[in-house]
C-alpha cells in the first residue's frame, strides 16, 4: 500500500492515489488506530470528489469499508449517506456484488437501531444475490452479518448457528482468517443466547487468540466483549 501511495502520486494519478489511501484507511481501521483511518479515508474522499466519479462518496469495496468504519465510530448517519449513494447508483448499473455490499452494510445499521423488520429484509435482499453470484467474500460477509445479528440482537440460536456455520466453512476453506475470527465471536454470542457456556466461552477465547496473533483489533475489542459478558454470568 505504501509502494502504491508513492507510485501514483509520482505519476500524479488521483484516481490510483485514492484507492491506495483507502488501503491504508482499512489497515489501520483494523488496527484500531481510528484518527489515522479517518484520515485516510477522507483524503480519499477528497481526492475521488476530483475525479470523474458517479457519486461524491467512497464506492464499491471502499465505499463498504468506509461505512463499516463509520459505523464503529458511531457515525450512523454519514455511514447511511454512503449506503444510500451507493446503492441508488449501483442498481442503476446493476453492480450485483456491491448491491451485497450495500444492503449488507444497511442491514448493519438498522439492526443497531432495532428495527428489525428492516434489518432483515436487508440481509435476506443481500443474501438472495450473494447466493446467486457465489463471491466467496462477498457470500461470507452477508453470512456472517446476519448470523451475528441473530445471535446477538434476536437470541436466535437455530438461525444464528446455520448462517454462522455456512459462513465458517466458507472461511475456513478459503484461508479468511480475519473473517474466522468474527464468525467465532458471533458463534460465541449465539452459544451464549443458548446458554451453552462452556462452548460460548471457548469459541470467544480462540476468537481473541488468532486475533492477537494477527493484532486484528476488533476481533480483540468485540471477543473480549463476550467475554466480559461470560464473567457476569
Amino acid at each position: 500500500a505504501d509502494r502504491a501511495l508513492e507510485l501514483s502520486r509520482l505519476a500524479k494519478n488521483t484516481v490510483l492515489e485514492y484507492i491506495a489511501l483507502t488501503y491504508h484507511a482499512w489497515y489501520y481501521h483494523i488496527q484500531g488506530d481510528l484518527e489515522a483511518a479517518s484520515r485516510a479515508f477522507s483524503e480519499a474522499e477528497s481526492l475521488l470528489r476530483k475525479t470523474n466519479n458517479p457519486i461524491s462518496y467512497l464506492n464499491s469495496l471502499w465505499g463498504m469499508r468506509h461505512a463499516d468504519h463509520l459505523r464503529r465510530l458511531g457515525n450512523t448517519q454519514y455511514a447511511l449517506k454512503v449506503i444510500d449513494a451507493n446503492l441508488e447508483f449501483c442498481r442503476k448499473t446493476n453492480a450485483l456484488n456491491d448491491i451485497v455490499r450495500f444492503n449488507r452494510a444497511k442491514g448493519d445499521l438498522f439492526g443497531d437501531n432495532g428495527q428489525e423488520e428492516e434489518a432483515l429484509k436487508s440481509y435476506v435482499q443481500a443474501l438472495d444475490i450473494a447466493r446467486r453470484i457465489f463471491n466467496r467474500p462477498v457470500l461470507i460477509n452477508v453470512l456472517l452479518a446476519r448470523g451475528a445479528w441473530y445471535a446477538r440482537n434476536m437470541r436466535d440460536f437455530d438461525a444464528a448457528l446455520s448462517d454462522l456455520t455456512e459462513a465458517f466453512d466458507l472461511a475456513r476453506a478459503g484461508g479468511y482468517r480475519l473473517y474466522e475470527a468474527d464468525i467465532r465471536i458471533g458463534l460465541a454470542w449465539a452459544h451464549l443466547a443458548a446458554d451453552n457456556v462452556d462452548l460460548a466461552r471457548g469459541q470467544a477465547s480462540y476468537a481473541l487468540q488468532i486475533s492477537q496473533d494477527m493484532g486484528y483489533h476488533w476481533g480483540i475489542v468485540d471477543a473480549k466483549e463476550v467475554l466480559a459478558k461470560l464473567d457476569e454470568r
